[in-house]
């Protein structure tokens, strides 16, 4: 079975970068999950340090792709979220 869709540009960003926000929080509660402990198996790796810095660097590229794929203003309204939410959890 074979299904095309033909969709514009603007709609494959949008789902692009939904995507990618969603496999963002994701991984950013795994991280904090591993690095509270409450996960003891690795995402990438069984070393919990090695772990915590493979988890962050993906993170890293997350935003990269992110940042080519939004307007600058919604990336950065995007980020400000995050650092709120990081902020909320850290209290």
């Amino acid at each position: 079975m074979k299904i095309e869709i033909d969709i514009y540009d603007d709609s494959a960003t949008t789902i692009l970068v939904s995507m990618l926000k969603e496999q963002y929080a994701n991984l950013k509660h795994d991280l904090d999950a591993r690095r509270d402990g409450h996960i003891k198996h690795g995402v990438f790796y069984s070393d919990i340090h090695q772990d915590i810095v493979e988890i962050d660097a993906h993170l890293d590229s997350i935003e990269v792709v992110l940042s080519y794929n939004m307007t600058d203003e919604d990336f950065k309204a995007w980020k400000d979220v995050e650092n709120m939410k990081i902020k909320m959890e850290d209290k």
